[in-house]
């Protein structure tokens, strides 16, 4: 079962029923919430998952942890998904989501291949361009996630590099629109990313903020890592990319 690009599924008939809001991922992020996650199996695995000493598995573990619960056949889009490793953790939990992985090295997606060749898998290469105005390919997504990658699609710089500076926030936002116009009514962007110098946890969440998110958070923080994340409307979401944000 498949998505066209229009999002509807081959196989079922279209209807004119509203989209069901989707539950915000913030619910559970503090312990003693109430929340209707627990009925999701998937969701349930991924509590098992410990802290590990290195920033970087560290914080994959807690960008899994950090997930809502994926729909049956839903459509998950990671951006530079490198050789699988987030995929393959997540396909433990989610066997039967279709992953999306784009990166722009043919070799570790191929790699990626060989590993997930069990995942229902489509790969796509390509070096994304954060300017960019259309959607990502192959959406729309229930959920994009990224693990430390985004940083090198929208390049940070010096710190005292004031043009520099707003440069990389320019292409920073314009990134974050374009993943929101690839997300379905309530779907979410989820993302592990490394930290930089005037680019930390108020920077990431004001910048998902202008780019158009709702129920914006930061999961975790640790050292130079942040898992931070948000949720596309239900509300239609205006074009891409609509300037700096006042």
């Amino acid at each position: 079962m498949t998505r066209d690009p229009t999002g509807r599924v081959e196989g079922k008939m279209p209807t004119n029923e509203p989209p069901v809001p989707s539950p915000s991922w913030r619910v559970a992020l503090a312990p003693g919430e109430s929340h209707p996650f627990g009925k999701s199996p998937g969701w349930w695995d991924l509590r098992d998952l410990g802290d590990d000493a290195d920033d970087v598995p560290a914080a994959r573990t807690a960008l899994l942890r950090a997930l809502p619960p994926i729909p049956a056949n839903g459509n998950v889009l990671d951006i530079g998904a490198g050789t699988g490793t987030l995929v393959a953790l997540l396909a433990h939990s989610y066997p039967d989501v279709h992953y999306t992985l784009l990166d722009a090295n043919p070799a570790a997606l191929q790699r990626a291949s060989e590993k997930l060749h069990r995942c229902r898998l489509t790969t796509i290469v390509e070096a994304v361009a954060p300017m960019a105005t259309e959607p990502l390919p192959g959406g729309p997504f229930d959920l994009v996630i990224s693990s430390i990658a985004l940083h090198d699609i929208a390049v940070p710089t010096a710190p005292d590099d004031l043009p520099g500076r707003a440069r990389h926030a320019g292409e920073h936002r314009s990134l974050l629109r374009r993943i929101l116009a690839s997300l379905v009514p309530g779907g979410h962007l989820i993302y592990a990313d490394a930290m930089r110098p005037r680019f930390r946890v108020v920077e990431h969440i004001d910048q998902l903020v202008a780019a158009g998110f709702v129920e914006v958070d930061c999961a975790y923080v640790r050292g130079r890592m942040l898992v931070a994340g948000g949720q596309r409307s239900i509300a239609p979401v205006a074009a891409v990319n609509q300037g700096p944000a006042p």
